[in-house]
């Protein structure tokens, strides 16, 4: 019998003396695992015994640790040139029995039942084997994680100890310790630690303290610009590994590298559509205020012949029974566009089209239009035009008021959808599901909370039960306080979820928030109403004469419109406060009653939802 030295209920056992048991659970190994391995106890020693089944002639085979076992087989035959030698493993820690039912059971618990290490712990791992010179990928085969698990664990290494402390006493999460990695030094982490540790602080709110007011790269304007492009141009972003996204500091840049590559982008859809001219718009949507000095063209359709109308009716008989082919639908569509017909020569001589940028990054482009009177007199229109005080929102309104207008919509989609409890149910389960990434749910599920208050308030109502409380308990839950909500009944719940869940609902830019739109029925008027304090005096004046012009329907050569232009900005805000709050303005005016109901409904573009 092999002489064992007891130790507590371990026993330390001649590494010779060990061999691979054939009741080991786990005998399949991937190629590198046992030189990974090899690493990992060469840096940080055995940290876990082996476990061992004794057989009746007395030799000891490993039923649990197969892979260290022969990590250290192959350290000894190396001669243990890679371990200090205060911490070669010789004999080796083993855990034995006798019994091999009980050695079956610890086989196929020992790899199933070990506990995860804490974050911290796991992090400090992964950093003693890459101060050792552990490349990544010998420390995920190690640890067996994905490689980008261990990049991002590695990246919470270069925290300052202070905040690994505070992960591994839990006063900070996991995702707080994550935010921290934004901070632009370790004295900047540290002096943001106490915030962080704070209760109910957010990992969100963590990184704003970081980020403030820079630019995801996720944003429209790099989509187009590209953010290759910005940092060549010597923009400045700091990379965040955990949200897969990068910050972008100077806007300014982006603003005109954007508009240098939409520039580029109107120039290829003038080549390629044939067209007189074409005009950029920098905002998110097509503004009709935009079009109000051009005319809309049309095509000219045209009859089918016998023939074609009848393989038209014939195809989209069999579309309509799902027996189409593809070809058989490619075929329809041809038809489509045929009797469609085509612009005139004189329109297309004369014609172009305006281009922009959706939330989604998606190039956009208008119908075609031609400058009212243009008679062709101009043969030498420019290849583009960019309007800058008709086609740029980020003209006509500074980035706090557009930044307010997002606001005031979100709030009117939450007043919205608030009531609509199964809706809400609906698209929190769908935030839940696999078929939603993490960082594209419309609800923000974590309970992040997004704001919804304007920098000025003026002409904006909040709905009374979006707010925060202030009221929020500070104790934990408990039964009773569980047991005591139940009693107040599903009504009660079902209100506390749809107002909770209401006040959480994101602005989506991938048409969601369309749809949640059509089907509560947001009214933006009953929440926002245009004044001069909130709304019109932060404004361009050029967006004010236009507006003016527009709602009293205005000819280009009238009166009205000259001498409009030429009042001061503040009395032009004052003017258009009471056109659209003062009905005795509007009786004064003569309106129609087709203008008043323009006026009562009438929102900026940056207010409305898609159709």
């Amino acid at each position: 019998m092999n002489d064992l030295t007891p130790m507590h209920s371990i026993y330390l056992v001649p590494l010779a003396e060990l061999t691979l048991s054939d009741l080991n659970a786990r005998d399949a190994l991937i190629d590198g695992e046992v030189e990974a391995m090899a690493d990992s106890i060469a840096v940080s020693g055995l940290l876990q015994n082996l476990i061992g089944y004794r057989d009746p002639e007395g030799h000891i085979g490993i039923v649990g640790g197969g892979k260290r076992l022969r990590a250290l087989q192959l350290l000894a035959s190396e001669g243990w040139s890679r371990v200090p030698q205060d911490r070669i493993i010789d004999p080796v820690p083993v855990k034995v029995t006798a019994d091999p039912a009980k050695a079956i059971a610890w086989s196929g618990t020992e790899n199933t039942a070990r506990s995860d290490l804490h974050p911290a712990d796991e992090v400090r791992a992964y950093a003693r084997m890459r101060n050792q010179g552990s490349t990544l990928p010998a420390i995920a085969r190690t640890f067996a994680k994905s490689e980008l698990h261990v990049e991002r664990r590695l990246k919470l290494a270069d925290l300052p100890e202070a905040v690994l402390d505070a992960l591994r006493t839990d006063r900070i999460t996991i995702d707080v310790a994550r935010a921290l990695t934004l901070a632009p030094s370790q004295d900047a982490a540290v002096d943001a630690l106490e915030a962080a540790s704070q209760p109910r602080v957010t990992a969100a709110e963590v990184r704003r303290m970081f980020i403030g007011d820079r630019i995801r790269s996720d944003d429209r304007r790099v989509a187009i610009a590209g953010l290759d492009n910005y940092l060549a141009a010597g923009g400045r972003a700091d990379s965040d590994l955990f949200e897969g996204a990068s910050y972008l500091h100077d806007e300014k840049l982006l603003d005109r590298l954007f508009k240098d590559a939409l520039l580029a982008r109107a120039d290829d859809e003038k080549v390629a559509g044939a067209w007189n001219w074409v005009e950029i718009i920098l905002g998110t949507n097509f503004d009709w205020n935009v079009a109000a000095k051009y005319d809309r063209i049309y095509r000219e359709p045209i009859a089918l012949t016998d023939a074609d109308q009848a393989e038209m009716d014939a195809i989209e008989a069999r579309i309509d029974a799902i027996e189409a082919t593809p070809a058989e639908h490619q075929r329809a569509e041809e038809l489509r566009k045929r009797q469609l017909g085509d612009f005139t020569d004189e329109d297309l001589a004369h014609a172009g089209v305006f281009i922009w940028v959706n939330w989604h990054g998606e190039i956009k482009t208008s119908d075609p239009y031609r400058r009212r009177n243009d008679q062709g007199t101009d043969t030498a229109s420019p290849a583009i035009n960019v309007n800058a005080s008709t086609a740029s929102p980020a003209a006509d309104m500074p980035q706090n008021l557009l930044d307010d207008l997002a606001r005031i919509k979100l709030a009117c989609l939450q007043a919205a959808a608030v009531d609509k409890t199964e809706l809400l149910l609906d698209l929190l389960a769908f935030s839940f599901s696999t078929q939603v990434s993490p960082y594209g749910r419309p609800l923000a599920v974590r309970l992040d909370t997004p704001n919804i208050t304007p920098d000025k308030l003026d002409g904006t109502e909040i709905d009374a039960r979006l707010p925060i409380s202030l009221d929020i308990a500070t104790e934990p839950a408990t039964a009773d306080t569980f047991q005591a909500f139940r009693t107040l009944g599903k009504k009660h719940r079902n209100t506390a979820l749809s107002q909770t869940l209401a006040r959480h609902l994101l602005l989506d830019t991938r048409g969601l928030s369309d749809v949640l739109a059509r089907e509560t029925g947001v009214l933006i008027r009953r929440t926002w109403t245009p004044t001069a304090a909130g709304f019109f005096s932060r404004c361009a004046p050029t967006y004010l004469d236009r507006l003016w012009a527009q709602l009293l329907d205005l000819d280009l050569d009238d009166d009205q419109r000259a001498s409009f232009a030429k009042l001061k900005k503040a009395n032009k805000a004052k003017a258009l406060e009471d056109l659209f709050n003062d009905l005795s303005v509007r009786e004064a005016h003569g309106l129609s009653r087709v203008q008043n109901a323009i006026i009562d409904q009438w929102v900026p573009a940056e207010l409305r939802f898609g159709d």
